[in-house]
């Protein structure tokens, strides 16, 4: 059996290789896929989202247990994401209650969650003109001031500490490359010059300090620049220690079109070409719609090379979260969105430590990707239906050994929502809708002799 699986999987390769080469394929109503545990690529570090902004309306809500429930337990997050705001000059006493309470809230729920504590900008006594919006860090004597920087970032762990809040990992500078009078930003170049303090030097200020200080200091993620176009994560790497960084990591608004996942490609591979050896995380998105949100996903795990990804928000008014909220001053209305189903198909049966394996389709509209468990028992598929057709895909999974399968599927523009819908029919089949995604979650078993092997 496994020589009859190698050899499907090697006919697909060149299938593939062959259908990238035509310029229209029509939608499919039959598909093969072959999977390969034995083909290893990169480890997963997870599936993230942030509470960040709007926190107040969730602490408000009178239905927050369940909020955090759904967050927490149904949806399968491997990492939060917080903002830092010690020290900030706002209305509010104690800005860092709420991620305080999000922490322990996710702890509770789920021990093995991990935590990313972000700055959107040091606080107004370290920028230039004293503004939280816009602008940059301030000088002092003619040099920026990274020894005070990286001062604020330790006393900003000390503070979160005393309150039991620990983070795993931490990004100095959100989206260095982005500056708005919207909301708190504060711009570091890729290379320092007289207007503007370099990232990299930064970097290895506040690195330096916390290792002097820490036995096991967080992990450093980071620039996180808002997109990946023309060359600008390459830019800003090329000026860091990346010794001093857990992971590269960056946004995705700008460097394609939101309406077409596969117009990422070409700079996601750039990334992931330049950087075969470096973790590659991708932190902030939401853009596309719920299905085409799914696509890219894929992309970024497959092409990308991405081993974390992280939607932006886990909590928002109106449909682009996760889950949707109302003011909690007017209304006790919540809901998980669209958003929330399509992430679950990644987030819920694939975890920090799985490895993505080999997995090819014979159909350039059947997207397929796959993840091995840490001990092996446990394999995750994510299929996805591009096209407008229904399709039967038989899938062939190689050196594996199947006992139980189930199915969770979701249909673009229907009330089928990672409902389960059974396990894989006789010939390891499913059907995927038009426009579907569908995870298939396989346990391994006691391996059978066949004839013929």
């Amino acid at each position: 059996m496994r020589r009859k699986i190698v050899a499907l999987w090697l006919c697909l390769v060149l299938t593939v290789l062959v259908v990238g080469c035509t310029r229209v394929e029509p939608d499919p109503t039959e598909a093969k896929v072959a999977v390969d545990p034995g083909v290893k690529h990169q480890e997963i570090g997870g599936f993230g989202g942030a509470l960040a902004f709007y926190e107040n309306w969730v602490t408000g809500s009178q239905e927050k247990e369940k909020i955090y429930d759904l967050l927490f337990v149904d949806l399968g997050l491997d990492i939060l994401r917080l903002r830092n705001v010690y020290d900030y000059p706002v209305d509010d006493p104690d800005p860092m209650r709420h991620g305080v309470e999000f922490y322990h809230a996710a702890k509770t729920r789920n021990p093995g969650i991990k935590v990313l504590l972000s700055s959107w900008s040091p606080p107004d006594y370290l920028k230039k003109d004293g503004i939280m919006r816009g602008g940059t860090l301030k000088k002092d004597g003619g040099a920026f001031m990274y020894p005070k920087y990286a001062e604020y970032w330790r006393a900003s762990l000390v503070a979160y500490a005393d309150r039991e809040v620990v983070p795993d990992y931490i990004s100095i500078q959100n989206e260095p490359d982005f500056v708005t009078d919207g909301w708190e930003t504060c711009r570091f170049d890729a290379q320092e010059s007289s207007a503007y303090p370099g990232y990299g030097k930064a970097l290895k200020e506040v690195a330096d300090l916390l290792d002097a200080e820490y036995p096991d200091p967080p992990l450093i993620i980071g620039p996180e620049c808002a997109g990946i176009s023309g060359g600008r994560v390459q830019s800003y790497a090329k000026e860091m220690d990346l010794s001093q960084v857990h992971a590269l990591a960056y946004h995705l608004y700008n460097g394609g079109d939101q309406d077409n996942p596969d117009s990422y490609l070409s700079n996601l591979r750039a990334i992931a070409s330049a950087y075969p050896n470096v973790r590659i995380w991708q932190t902030e998105f939401d853009w596309p719609t719920p299905f085409k949100n799914a696509w890219l996903i894929h992309n970024c795990l497959v092409e990308g090379n991405v081993s974390a990804y992280f939607y932006w928000a886990l909590v928002w008014p109106g449909e682009k979260g996760l889950v949707e909220i109302s003011n909690p001053w007017q209304s006790a209305y919540y809901s998980p969105t669209d958003y929330f189903y399509y992430f679950q198909h990644y987030a819920k049966h694939i975890d920090s430590g799985y490895r993505r394996v080999g997995a090819v389709s014979d159909s350039g509209k059947i997207k397929v990707s796959a993840f091995l468990s840490p001990n092996g028992e446990k394999l995750t598929l994510v299929l996805i239906n591009t096209g407008g057709a229904r399709c039967e895909v038989t899938l062939g999974i190689s050196g594996f050994p199947v006992n139980k399968t189930e199915i969770y599927r979701t249909t673009d523009g229907t009330q089928e929502k990672f409902a389960a819908v059974g396990s894989l029919g006789s010939g390891n089949m499913l059907v995927l809708n038009p426009r579907s995604v569908a995870t298939v979650v396989v346990t391994a078993g006691p391996e059978q002799d066949e004839e013929g092997d």
